[in-house]
């Protein structure tokens, strides 16, 4: 369609937490032709960077991103604090 604009979100998380990039890589190597994602350090900082022409499906894929941060910090806090089984 003429004259769309390819929209980008950046999540920058700092100083993640030992393991939370393992958990995320599956979910963050998954692409589709509707949304791409890159992802790296950048110093201390570990960026997701989500592309599409789609702003729904760009603001869909921004939220599920945040749900598994949230979701991988949670366990690897519960971790900390009472240990694994």
């Amino acid at each position: 369609m003429a004259g769309e604009r390819t929209r980008t979100a950046v999540l920058s998380i700092e100083n993640p937490p030992d393991g939370l990039v393992d958990i995320l890589k599956p979910e963050m190597e998954f692409q589709t032709d509707r949304c791409s994602v890159g992802y790296g350090y950048e110093g201390d900082s570990f960026v997701i960077r989500l592309k599409s022409d789609d702003t729904t499906v760009l603001r869909s894929a921004l939220s599920s991103h945040l749900r598994w941060i949230s979701c991988a910090l949670s366990v690897n806090q519960e971790v900390q604090t009472h240990g694994h089984t």
